[in-house]
């Protein structure tokens, strides 16, 4: 993906910082992912991931439904059932990945500036931009 900046733009000149941790998931994981693929926001905090699409996964009369929004339009993968269980599966279609062809639900969106489990992100953002 190529990102162009319109003509008559001006450009920001501040700075970004994206707090984030492992309870981001679905479409703000994939902001957030984005966000620091472009250099648009500095990540802080915990890697995320392994929930990047929001797939909607419910079960209406025993028949899985799995519904994903893709540009504005609802997807249904195929459903089947296990031969001997009849329990009712299905799986993506199409493999959404990074910006280097990996699965984003497997290599996760790490953060540029890394913070410990047991500290505060916004605080330690805080202290980081007033050193």
């Amino acid at each position: 993906m190529t990102i162009a900046q319109p003509p008559d733009a001006t450009p920001f000149a501040g700075q970004m910082w994206l707090l984030i941790d492992g309870g981001v998931g679905g479409v703000p994981a994939r902001f957030a992912d984005f966000a620091g693929y472009t250099g648009v926001a500095t990540l802080v905090g915990q890697p995320i991931g392994g929930d990047m699409s929001a797939p909607d996964i419910f079960v209406v009369d025993d028949e899985l439904i799995f519904t994903q929004i893709v540009r504005h339009i609802v997807y249904n993968p195929p459903t089947w059932h296990l031969p001997n269980t009849q329990i009712p599966f299905a799986f993506h279609t199409f493999l959404l990945t990074d910006d280097q062809g990996r699965a984003i639900d497997e290599y996760v969106t790490q953060p540029h500036v890394l913070v410990p489990d047991d500290v505060d992100v916004l605080e330690y953002l805080l202290e980081m931009l007033g050193s």
